[in-house]
């Protein structure tokens, strides 16, 4: 996006992601503690890192956040085995591997999709260029180290599309519970 610049964090950016945070979560059911010792533990957790949070700001000012979160230590999404459709889509996919030089081979049965999950997603008034600006940047920086998918959760209200388009994606609906 024009006017957009994505870095990766630094423990300097703390008190101004805790700030930005604070003003676009403010009054959001569920929103996490967005104090910069909280925030600061967030980022320290396994498969996170300062190297896994994206900053979106337009001259100077972070206008949007995203943590790309490795789950792979303790969450998995195994193939079983492929159907016929879906073992010509891998035959394709290796082929566009071999001209376009990008991409990790998909994983044969019994082995895991590596993916990344978007967390702590914060956007200044929601514009999908500043999202699709994040999301390319992880991608650019991710591609190459053998991920396959990226998991973006969206909340009712929140129209990502525009953001996503040219991209594969599968939409789905889940149903949250509180446990108590």
């Amino acid at each position: 996006m024009p006017g957009v610049a994505v870095t990766t964090a630094t423990p300097a950016d703390l008190d101004s992601l805790a700030r930005f945070l604070e003003a676009e979560w403010r009054g959001r059911l569920f929103a996490p503690d967005t104090s910069p010792e909280a925030l600061e533990n967030s980022i320290r957790r396994p498969g996170l890192g300062w190297e896994r949070t994206y900053l979106a700001r337009r001259d100077e000012e972070i206008v949007g956040v995203l943590d790309a979160w490795d789950t792979g230590a303790f969450d998995a999404t195994r193939v079983v085995s492929y159907s016929a459709a879906a073992t010509i889509a891998r035959g394709v996919h290796a082929a566009a591997r071999t001209v376009l030089r990008e991409g990790a081979p998909l994983p044969e049965p019994g082995e895991a999709f590596r993916s990344l999950t978007i967390t702590n997603l914060a956007i200044r008034g929601g514009h999908p260029r500043v999202l699709r600006a994040l999301l390319s940047a992880v991608n650019n920086d991710h591609v190459s180290q053998g991920f396959h998918l990226m998991h973006l959760g969206a909340t009712g209200g929140e129209d990502w599309a525009s953001a996503l388009r040219g991209w594969l994606r599968q939409r789905f609906s889940s149903s949250l519970y509180t446990l108590t």
